[in-house]
């Protein structure tokens, strides 16, 4: 019966000796590449011309873009307050949350043109029968 011990005693630094005494064979044998002493010899020394040194400068960067007018970006912060609002009273609606409607009901109130808006909005571009009827009840559920 074949000893496994025995095996990995002795059979795992033979073949790594193996894998050494090969790649020693290998790079031992002749090669038709020329030695380098030989290659020193053949080849005359380059002449090496540095290209003339420019410097350059980085552009400036662009001024910064400037801001919008408080006024502005207060409206737009207003809308996507309200828009945020909207779209949770929205879900509400959609799927039959009463309780959720009742609480979000006189936070979007409070922007109703707004509500109103987005709330046409969602109708006009409703995709799908089932969106434009969420969109309507919705709209609905505003105007009450």
């Amino acid at each position: 019966m074949i000893d496994t011990k025995k095996i990995l005693t002795w059979g795992i630094p033979g073949l790594a000796a193996a894998v050494v005494l090969g790649m020693l064979l290998f790079h031992a044998a002749p090669s038709d590449a020329p030695s380098p002493e030989r290659m020193k010899r053949d080849v005359a020394p380059a002449v090496v011309s540095r290209a003339p040194e420019v410097l350059r400068t980085a552009a400036p960067p662009p001024p910064p873009p400037k801001p919008a007018p408080e006024k502005v970006i207060a409206q737009a912060t207003d809308e996507a307050r309200v828009r945020s609002t909207y779209q949770n009273f929205r879900t509400a609606v959609a799927t039959g949350n009463q309780i959720l409607q009742d609480t979000l009901r006189p936070i979007v109130l409070r922007d109703r043109d707004v509500a109103l808006r987005l709330a046409k909005r969602d109708l006009d571009e409703a995709p799908s029968d089932i969106d434009r009827d969420i969109a309507q009840r919705t709209l609905d559920a505003l105007r009450r």
